[in-house]
């Protein structure tokens, strides 16, 4: 029997995993995301496995924000996947394996990943492979295969972005502009031209050097030749807006409703 703690904040799916873990005999405390803040449990509860079901919401502008709630354990520029060194589940203590149970959207997504893997969840496995007790029973096991969450520098490197990405200060940074210009946020909006962000010249060129500094953005090359001489060490307005949306996760594909 193993102890498993299953954090999930659809009820549905929570329920139904749930059932399916005791009736193979696993000792099971199950919560919503909102139970993992620190200080949500007066005792810690220890686990052998901790599967943390990530969704992506749509209704906020950062569709992973439930990630906030869990302690940054930083990888080295993600790209070694260290484990941290507390348990990354903050007061709820657990301090056994931790697998990050997600969507398509976030399975393919290396920041987002990165993301999972700074708060100390460096396995991944999708959540439709596990609608069956039989993949359940492997997964305790062991024997059910996963994907780390941290990708390699080669990967990062045709996203447009260094060893050293930060997508989760990128979202903190942009996050605490928003608190008083709300056109922050609207600036993002896929396809934006900087003529449209809503920002000033000069805001939308910090927005750029904050945002390349923290994500470890790479200038584009084999830019066109010829025409007005520009500065070409910064990544297009475009290229920002692009590399922010797959920090924040936005995917064109509902999240909602599925287990």
């Amino acid at each position: 029997m193993a102890r498993v703690v299953l954090i999930d904040d659809h009820e549905v799916g929570r329920v139904g995993r749930r059932v399916m873990l005791e009736e193979l005999g696993h000792q099971v405390h199950a919560c919503g995301w909102r139970d993992v803040s620190a200080g949500a449990a007066s005792d810690p509860v220890v686990g052998d496995l901790t599967l943390a079901v990530v969704r992506a919401d749509p209704c906020h502008w950062d569709r992973y924000q439930a990630l906030r709630v869990l302690p940054r354990h930083p990888v080295n520029g993600g790209a070694n996947g260290e484990s941290p060194r507390s348990s990354p589940l903050g007061s709820l203590g657990s301090l056994g394996r931790t697998v990050a149970v997600v969507g398509w959207g976030a399975a393919a997504n290396p920041l987002v990943g990165l993301r999972l893997a700074n708060r100390g969840l460096n396995e991944a496995v999708l959540r439709s492979d596990l609608d069956r007790g039989e993949a359940l029973r492997n997964l305790v096991a062991g024997r059910l295969p996963t994907q780390p969450t941290v990708s390699s520098a080669e990967v990062l490197a045709h996203l447009g972005c260094g060893r050293h990405a930060d997508p989760d200060g990128v979202i903190e940074r942009i996050t605490t502009l928003a608190r008083d210009r709300p056109a922050y946020f609207a600036a993002f909006e896929p396809g934006n031209r900087q003529l449209d962000s809503g920002l000033s010249r000069r805001r939308a060129h910090t927005l750029r050097v904050k945002v390349t500094e923290l994500g470890d953005l790479l200038p584009r090359t084999g830019r066109g030749q010829g025409g007005p001489v520009r500065d070409w060490s910064l990544p297009s307005f475009a290229d920002v807006v692009a590399f922010v949306n797959l920090c924040r996760g936005l995917d064109a594909r509902p999240d909602v409703g599925r287990r």
